[in-house]
């Protein structure tokens, strides 16, 4: 089991002629400070390298052609969808971001890891008139 301790601070709000004492919870999500400090309970992380996703159970057949398809390593955005929201852990994650910034790929890889599990993915894209 992990304790967490609950870390809290108070603050002095000031709305207009009075001031409100509140207290503040500082909310945390696992992430790699997480994997840092609790490594017993870490899970499984990735450093841009797309055959590294072997490591979440997706297969190497799958990881060897997306490597052909994409030549470098996964850019920043895919690698905090699967570091920080966990999208190969079977969390959802709605991506917002600029063309050609990698989005569809982080569902094809999410689709790909239900998939493989024998559950349901619905992908979405976008079509052209």
């Amino acid at each position: 089991m992990v304790c967490f301790k609950r870390l809290e601070y108070d603050r002095t709000v000031d709305i207009g002629k009075k001031y409100v004492q509140e207290t503040t919870r500082l909310r945390f999500k696992p992430g790699s400070e997480f994997q840092k400090h609790f490594p017993d309970y870490s899970t499984v992380i990735t450093d841009g390298n797309i055959k590294s996703l072997t490591d979440f159970k997706i297969p190497l057949l799958i990881t060897e052609k997306w490597q052909e398809r994409f030549q470098k390593s996964l850019n920043d955005l895919q690698i905090k969808a699967i570091n920080e929201y966990r999208i190969l852990d079977g969390k959802s994650l709605l991506v917002v971001a600029p063309t050609s910034s990698g989005k569809t790929f982080i569902g094809e890889m999410a689709a790909a890891k239900v998939v493989i599990q024998r559950q349901k993915a619905v992908f979405l894209l976008p079509t052209e008139h």
